[in-house]
């Protein structure tokens, strides 16, 4: 890859989307919570554990998100979540987002074997492999931090073939993704 090309890919951009999703995000919670009050919060989350199993519904919701490439955020499952023990919640949301982002790798890694995806890559790949197995790592990492498509970016590692050990790294930041997101949510809910 040339160093034109390099210099040309900004991360000061991607951040910038991140953090712009997150601050809105976390702004939308607190106006939800603000509106219908701690009681109301406290009593829509003992309902939805009462009768819907809520930790299983943290775990499969976060897993299915980080697995497939819908048009939802997975950190929308914080806001029920972060009403949890903080270590319980942290466990649950990173065990299942670690996880989805490594099926979505091995998704990823395993569609070449797929001949109508093998031809399709063919044409994509000469024009974008470069560019992924250059920077594939930093938007990896980036994403497990970020509100930023990690199941996309996850899927995407795993067919350019970038390799485990770049990509168990991001996947384990999921914890930390967690755990930033759940503190962040739990103040939010305490500033109330």
């Amino acid at each position: 890859m040339s160093d034109d090309r390099r210099k040309r890919v900004k991360l000061v951009p991607i951040l910038a989307v991140g953090f712009l999703s997150l601050a809105l995000m976390l702004g939308l919670y607190t106006l939800m919570v603000h509106r219908i009050g701690k009681g109301g919060y406290a009593m829509a989350m003992d309902y939805l554990s009462s009768h819907f199993g809520l930790s299983l519904g943290i775990f499969l919701y976060s897993y299915l998100l980080d697995v497939l490439i819908l048009p939802i955020s997975p950190d929308f499952v914080w806001i029920v979540a972060a009403a949890i023990n903080p270590a319980k919640a942290i466990l649950l949301v990173g065990s299942a987002s670690f996880l989805g982002g490594l099926t979505s790798y091995y998704a990823g890694s395993q569609a070449k074997r797929i001949p109508l995806i093998k031809s399709l890559l063919d044409r994509v790949n000469g024009k974008w492999y470069g560019y992924i197995s250059s920077y594939g790592p930093v938007f990896f990492i980036l994403s497990a931090i970020l509100p930023l498509p990690f199941s996309t970016i996850a899927l995407a590692s795993g067919i350019v073939g970038l390799g485990l050990r770049k990509a168990l790294p991001a996947c384990l930041l999921r914890f930390v993704h967690a755990a930033i997101y759940c503190f962040l949510f739990r103040a939010g809910l305490l500033l109330i």
